[in-house]
């Protein structure tokens, strides 16, 4: 039987998200386990490394194992063929901020009004990148009547809002994306701004993974 060997980006990778406290049931026998994993094992770059996470956060089939890890690093991936409604989205999104309470997409200002997330009294808008493309990663709006599409970014943006407003220091923030999978973890700044200078998030300036984050 042939043992999977990490290579070495595999290792980097997984390194700089345990540093930033990520991934702590990754002993060296799941690590071989998660690269055994992966088909085929020619694929190299973020392709690869997201296949790892899908992989680790998958507990084995375990599901108990796969819910508790997902709970704790607040992973979210969002696949380009996933057709899930706005609202389901939301409450995906939503679990991973527990401490936020129920969180609910709404409008404000009737029906060209701002879109926001409704948690309790707290609100946050709803808001993209000014520059941020909506040709890619879009969510159908169209059952509140609204225009017909908003991307995840913007609403992890608000998500983070509503962590901010109950001083919850980590926030979601996107790891480099492929052609089908969006991917998102939890990170505190000091880790976030590190790893983006790393290249490893998908923004690679502070100033953009402060602002996204809420800091």
């Amino acid at each position: 039987m042939t043992v999977p060997i990490p290579t070495d980006d595999d290792v980097s990778f997984v390194r700089s998200l345990q540093k930033a406290g990520l991934l702590d049931e990754l002993d060296d026998l799941e690590f071989v386990r998660v690269v055994g994993a992966q088909q085929p094992r020619s694929v190299r770059g973020i392709t690869r490394s997201i296949d790892l996470l899908e992989a680790y956060y998958d507990g084995g089939g375990q599901r108990t194992v796969a819910s508790r890890r997902r709970a704790r690093d607040r992973f979210f991936l969002h696949r380009d063929d996933d057709h899930a409604s706005a609202p389901q989205l939301v409450a995906r999104l939503g679990a991973l901020a527990p401490e936020v309470g129920p969180v609910a997409l709404d409008r404000v200002g009737g029906s060209e009004g701002q879109l926001i997330l409704r948690a309790g009294e707290q609100l946050a808008a709803v808001v993209d990148d000014e520059e941020e493309s909506l040709e890619t990663n879009e969510i159908d709006l169209r059952e509140l009547d609204a225009a017909p599409t908003i991307t995840i970014r913007g609403l992890v943006r608000a998500i983070n809002a509503l962590l901010a407003r109950i001083d919850i220091r980590v926030r979601l923030l996107p790891l480099h994306s492929d052609e089908r999978r969006e991917v998102y973890l939890a990170f505190g700044v000091a880790s976030a701004v590190e790893l983006a200078a790393s290249g490893v998030l998908e923004d690679e300036s502070a100033d953009a993974v402060i602002q996204l984050g809420g800091w």
